[in-house]
């Protein structure tokens, strides 16, 4: 850092009070004897001009204090959330006993926050609920109830009560295969140090997600499904403001953040990325793939405030990426993207320092509820909703657009692909004491004053059809991204039971490879009405042996013969046919029943997406049905 030629103060503080407060002069050195300070822990600020630099210290065997402080919280009583939090820092605290020496600036960050946590603790205040500082916090997913954590940090201008924007950064992929409290995420304490020093500057909440990802992407949608779980998680404890949620993200999290922003468009009040590793796939790709790369779909971020911003030498992240990323910008026409060429290179080889840059472009921005204008395509009806227009009806497969205009009372709808939608009249932005014009495709469908909150357009599904819809529309990707219990088959012979257990040990070997937990498996006489319930249900075998299979077999289209398999009306001919499916459970729509059977017990195998082995659990299940 340049300092200003000018002097400056220094302030050394204990947890009470003020210890030292003294001058600082440009070109003179300043000291002072550690004997003058008690052991415990102190903060140290130096303030030169508009620079303020922080840095907490300790004096004494700090690892004797964090273990002190451990042993006393063991014998608190404390809520489930409490003692899982705690239980993540004991376990940070035993790994950095293991894996660093004593003096590792890490310990600092752990004792303040253990010590935090014992002191409410101690007057009887939950450390976890609208207390500020840095925190390591856990839930429970429900995907397979396994411990997932983030790191959230709360500004110290926090005020209960008072609504306060939050900025989430988008996780990128890190070079280590260790669970999340060994990984590189939770060790970078530069890292953690600078988000916090940001939650201070900007006065927002900043989280650090990312347990469900280390070395390579996440190709379901597991990541949503624990964006949202911690956003909600957050929400229990303190008072943010949904209009102003920001997304900031640097290499491969750049593009996970696009990703995000194209499926929920109406979610964001501003992003910003820094050398975004976008990834750009050929227009005749498989739909899965294109609908697991964002950049096709970027019309729908019009009227997102977008920031880039990317090195013209930069040795990590080519800046064509974000030169591509521009143009599409422009071709679709964004209205509020800001791209910004940095024409040296980054202080250092990550550009983490530029999240400074992000939030301070998005802390101007609130999120519009109510555009008077919508463009929106998807070819997944998991994603079917932006601001005031939700389609209810596609035909799949194939892309879906809608373009949407209001002005006045005269809503002027061009759509492809769609069937029916609904207007959300709550946040559709007319005059409601007035009649309302909606005309679709050239034609006047609507000319009245609409009776509810909701005005559907287009054909009526009769009652009880199973339509694909924003919680149930497949592939059989989006059963692992939610609750689900993989159902092993017991009715078979014993070799047939053998080869589906084995088949069940696959799928769990690899989830265990992904996410350092065991999945949900259960025999098929097992499942309990409580499991039908609350989660999809992953059959493995046939009607010949799993008895689930067999119950459902009359109400799935679904047939199976040893010279063949039938799948909705159409006949696939073999006698060594191994198959996937997803279908809505008959006994509960609202969660799924996935098939993964054969034809001949001597032949039984899960299969893969490509050319390759099955090794990635969340790279499986492209389709609705697969042969």
């Amino acid at each position: 850092i340049n300092f200003p030629p000018s002097n400056g103060e220094l302030r050394i503080m204990d947890s009470n009070k003020l210890v030292i407060q003294d001058s600082i002069h440009e070109g003179k050195r300043w000291s002072c004897p550690m004997a003058v300070f008690r052991n415990g822990n102190y903060r140290v600020e130096a303030k030169i001009g508009d620079i303020t630099l922080v840095q907490d210290i300790y004096k004494g065997v700090i690892t004797d204090s964090i273990q002190s402080i451990l042993d006393k919280l063991r014998s608190v009583e404390v809520s489930n959330k409490v003692k899982r939090n705690i239980e993540a820092l004991d376990f940070r605290f035993n790994h950095l006993q293991e894996n660093t020496w004593w003096g590792d600036p890490k310990y600092v960050g752990l004792f303040i926050q253990v010590k935090d946590i014992y002191t409410h603790l101690s007057q009887g205040i939950d450390p976890f609920n609208h207390t500020k500082g840095c925190f390591i916090r856990s839930y429970i997913s429900e995907i397979d109830s396994s411990r997932q954590y983030y790191i959230l940090h709360i500004p110290s201008s926090y005020r209960r009560g008072d609504v306060i924007p939050v900025g989430v950064a988008v996780p990128v992929n890190v070079y280590d295969k260790f669970p999340y409290l060994q990984s590189f995420r939770v060790a970078n304490s530069k890292l953690v140090d600078f988000f916090q020093d940001l939650s201070e500057k900007y006065n927002m909440i900043i989280i650090e997600p990312g347990s469900r990802r280390k070395d390579k992407a996440n190709y379901n949608s597991i990541e949503e499904t624990e964006f949202f779980s911690i956003l909600d998680d957050v929400e229990v404890d303190y008072d943010i403001d949904r209009n102003r949620i920001y997304l900031a993200g640097t290499c491969s999290g750049g593009n996970e953040l696009i990703k995000m922003t194209v499926k929920y468009p109406d979610l964001f009040a501003a992003v910003g990325v820094v050398a975004p590793d976008i990834v750009y796939v050929a227009e005749n790709a498989n739909p899965w793939v294109k609908s697991n790369f964002p950049v096709m779909f970027l019309r729908n971020d019009k009227q997102l405030p977008i920031f880039d911003t990317h090195s013209i030498i930069d040795r990590h992240v080519p800046i064509e990426s974000s030169e591509n990323l521009n143009v599409v910008a422009k071709y679709f026409q964004l209205e509020n993207f800001h791209y910004k060429k940095i024409p040296n290179e980054y202080p250092m080889y990550y550009p983490d320092d530029f999240y400074d840059d992000i939030f301070k472009f998005t802390q101007n921005y609130t999120l519009n509820k109510k555009p008077s204008e919508i463009n929106f395509t998807t070819n997944q009806m998991l994603y079917n909703k932006s601001f005031w227009i939700t389609i209810t009806d596609m035909e799949i497969p194939g892309e879906a657009n809608i373009q949407a205009e209001i002005k006045r009372n005269k809503l002027t709808v061009h759509k492809e692909n769609i069937t029916a939608y609904d207007i959300d009249l709550t946040t559709l932005p007319y005059s409601k004491n007035r009649p309302l014009k909606v005309i679709d495709n050239g034609k006047l469908v609507f000319n009245a004053t609409p009776p509810d909150s909701v005005l559907h357009i287009g054909t009526i599904q009769a009652s009880g059809t199973l339509k694909k819809n924003s919680s149930i529309a497949g592939p059989l990707a989006h059963v692992f991204a939610n609750r689900f219990i993989v159902v092993k088959g017991t009715s078979g012979s014993q070799e047939e039971s053998e080869a589906i257990i084995a088949l069940a040990d696959t799928i769990n070997k690899y989830w265990n490879e992904r996410y350092f937990v065991d999945c949900r498996i259960k025999n098929d006489f097992e499942i309990t009405a409580h499991d039908i319930e609350s989660s999809s249900l992953i059959l493995l075998g046939n009607s010949g042996s799993n008895l689930i299979f067999a119950e459902l077999e009359d109400h799935i289209p679904l047939s199976i013969s040893p010279t063949g398999i039938t799948l909705h009306n159409k006949e696939y001919s073999g006698d060594k046919l191994c198959f996937y499916m997803v279908y809505p459970n008959p006994r509960n729509n609202g969660r799924y029943i996935a098939h993964i059977g054969y034809n001949n017990p001597n032949f039984i195998s899960l299969g893969s997406e490509d050319s390759y082995s099955f090794d990635d659990v969340s790279n499986y299940g492209w389709y609705d049905y697969k042969v």
